[in-house]
């Protein structure tokens, strides 16, 4: 694996399982009060019919799967980001020892803002009884915790990542750094597949899932992405992680306020 800096996200081969590591600990941290909870607490109460197995086993299976799916995700970030010049500034300061507080006070202003502008796109799904996440204080701390750092690891700094290096080897035949073109088209398209990706919740809460619900989830959640995705673009992915935290806590204020 090339070697740069390790602050602007690339680390040499024996220090890159320290980032894996890193990445995968802060996801899991989404990953664990989600399964254990969220899920048990808010969703399988919209499940009518019998288990076929164990509430328990059903919760351990579902945290071992998280587990795995958010490992290859952190995997493919940590490969491939140092290839097209995307970064993990804050966690890769934090594993090479150096300090990562100048490193985040240059995302801090990029997130908040990102996130203030897209907070009424998760305001509007639980409006709506869309999502779930929103409605109690114990579910907003999960919905930031889940949604601003497990799921910026996995679609952003890993399927974002893939379809930037994707388009950089095939489009540009691995030469310079990634176009703009490219950059966007794999934004966008990590967007829509963060949107759709929310389809099978809503189907779940909803019991079915009309137009109106599907063009909405797919929208919003796109448009949602698009801001999340360019600023790990342009700030590294400690951006698009607050953003969409921030985003989760104004949304849950303006819901409670409204």
């Amino acid at each position: 694996m090339a070697v740069s800096s390790a602050v602007d996200g690339a680390t040499t081969e024996a220090s890159s399982w320290k980032l894996g590591l890193a990445l995968w600990i802060a996801g899991m941290v989404g990953v664990v009060p989600t399964i254990l909870f969220l899920l048990p607490a808010q969703l399988l109460q919209h499940i009518h019919r019998p288990l076929r197995l164990p509430i328990g086993v059903v919760l351990l299976l579902g945290l071992v799967q998280g587990a795995g799916i958010l490992a290859l995700f952190v995997w493919a970030g940590v490969a491939l980001a140092p290839k097209v010049g995307l970064r993990a500034p804050g966690f890769a300061a934090l594993v090479s020892g150096q300090s990562v507080a100048p490193v985040l006070r240059r995302q801090l202003w990029p997130g908040v803002l990102g996130g203030l502008a897209v907070a009424v796109i998760p305001w509007y799904f639980t409006s709506h009884g869309l999502i779930v996440e929103l409605h109690s204080p114990g579910s907003v701390i999960t919905a930031v915790l889940y949604g601003g750092i497990t799921e910026e690891i996995m679609l952003r700094w890993g399927v974002m990542t893939v379809l930037f290096w994707l388009g950089w080897r095939w489009l540009q035949n691995s030469r310079g750094q990634v176009s703009v073109g490219t950059a966007w088209a794999a934004i966008v398209i990590s967007a829509v597949i963060f949107g759709a990706g929310h389809l099978p919740g809503t189907h779940l809460l909803l019991g079915h899932l009309t137009s109106l619900a599907v063009v909405s989830v797919i929208t919003g959640g796109a448009l949602f992405g698009t801001v999340a995705g360019w600023l790990y673009w342009r700030y590294g992915l400690e951006a698009a992680i607050l953003c969409h935290a921030v985003s989760h806590v104004g949304a849950y204020l303006a819901y409670k306020i409204g």
